[in-house]
């Protein structure tokens, strides 16, 4: 999708409604007890980019067990810190 698509009245509107994830219909994906969440805000995992809103709580480390997989990150901090240690 183009962003001057966003911006154009009746471009297809049918095609950029498809890529909007509203906050009620967001696909939110929880692991374990550790309080750590995923919300999906791209329509799904099929596509070149996909971006997730992610809950952290307060004291979590994933050090013993570190995240892998293929691909890049970005990553906007909304709020509180994070502590980033790499491994070599």
């Amino acid at each position: 999708m183009r962003v001057g698509d966003l911006l154009s009245p009746d471009n297809d509107r049918q095609r950029r409604a498809a890529q909007v994830v509203r906050r009620d219909q967001r696909k939110l994906l929880q692991l374990g007890e550790n309080g750590l969440a995923w919300q999906l805000l791209t329509p799904n995992l099929q596509g070149r980019l996909e971006v997730l809103k992610t809950t952290i709580p307060p004291g979590f480390s994933n050090r013993e067990a570190p995240f892998e997989h293929e691909g890049e990150e970005c990553v906007y901090l909304l709020s509180g810190s994070v502590l980033q240690v790499t491994v070599d």
